[in-house]
């Protein structure tokens, strides 16, 4: 389950045109803080996994299910 969140995750960066630089700035994480939360987001809170979401353009229902389809892109 991991795995998949760090791909759907890595994947929406990609689409947004974000560096987990970029996303620690917007989280208002320092660096190193998001680099563990990118490599485990399983760890994310809700309210960070929210923000995630906003930034991303995500579903959060569909992100926290791990059921993400097409229909976001």
């Amino acid at each position: 389950m991991n795995e998949r969140l760090q791909l759907i995750i890595r994947f929406a960066m990609y689409e947004n045109d974000l560096t987990k630089l970029d996303l620690s700035d917007l989280m208002e994480w320092s660096y190193p803080t998001a680099l563990s939360r990118l490599k485990n987001p399983a760890t994310l809170k809700i309210s960070e996994a929210e923000r995630l979401c906003k930034i991303l353009n995500l579903n959060l229902n569909e992100l926290l299910t791990n059921n993400i389809s097409n229909e976001n892109s």
